[in-house]
């Protein structure tokens, strides 16, 4: 009965109107703007604490709000740690992977790709979740899900650009452009965790000799 009180009492605190300057907002901005706050409070604690040492408290002293907002707004404390961290990551890994699905030559495209995965360093923000999302995703089969369906559908709009590469004779057509897509997504995340270990492999070096696998052989 507490529990639903406090709850309650929650809900209310995040629809009552704010002053500012004596304007009020909308329940519904307020209710979003929470919602961000929590999610940017819940990721910087997963990176400086680990997956598993965040609790509701810390989260929401973290972001100014009632600790029962958490279960308002994502349900669980699992639910809120889970998009905070793919939030957080999805758009560093579409950043880093974009050259390799836009219209430029393949070879300059694998480099600023391999490049731009410096930013996953392990004394980065991006860098500490990404290990801590891959080692969380062991356990968790709903993040392991949420992960699998990025990686397909950045495998897809590869393949699509493979296709076309092969099909204009710019790179060899003896391997499916799937295959090729996975064997490039498989390089990159081993490359990521390589860089992570090791700094001072080559980034330029590595994506030169994946591209001359790609190459089309002169006959």
């Amino acid at each position: 009965m507490i529990g639903h009180m406090t709850e309650a009492n929650a809900q209310l605190d995040d629809q009552r109107p704010v002053a500012a300057g004596g304007r009020t907002g909308s329940s519904a901005g307020r209710g979003e703007a929470t919602r961000r706050r929590l999610l940017v409070a819940a990721a910087q604690l997963i990176a400086e604490r680990g997956w598993g040492e965040v609790t509701t408290r810390d989260v929401a002293e973290r972001a100014g709000v009632n600790a029962a907002l958490v279960h308002y707004h994502f349900g669980s404390m699992d639910s809120l740690l889970r998009e905070a961290a793919m939030a957080r990551l999805e758009p560093e890994l579409a950043a880093a992977m974009a050259p390799l699905t836009e219209d430029r030559r393949l070879e300059d495209a694998l480099t600023e790709a391999v490049t731009g995965l410096d930013r996953f360093d392990l004394a980065s923000q991006p860098g500490i979740l990404a290990a801590e999302v891959l080692l969380r995703a062991t356990r968790d089969q709903a993040l392991a899900g949420t992960m699998g369906n990025a990686i397909r559908a950045f495998r897809e709009a590869l393949a699509d650009r493979l296709r076309a590469d092969a099909a204009q004779g710019e790179i060899r057509g003896d391997v499916s452009p799937e295959v090729m897509a996975v064997i490039i997504g498989a390089t990159l995340d081993g490359l990521l965790l390589q860089r992570m270990a090791d700094p001072e492999v080559d980034p330029a070096e590595v994506a030169a000799g994946l591209y001359r696998l790609l190459e089309r052989e002169e006959r």
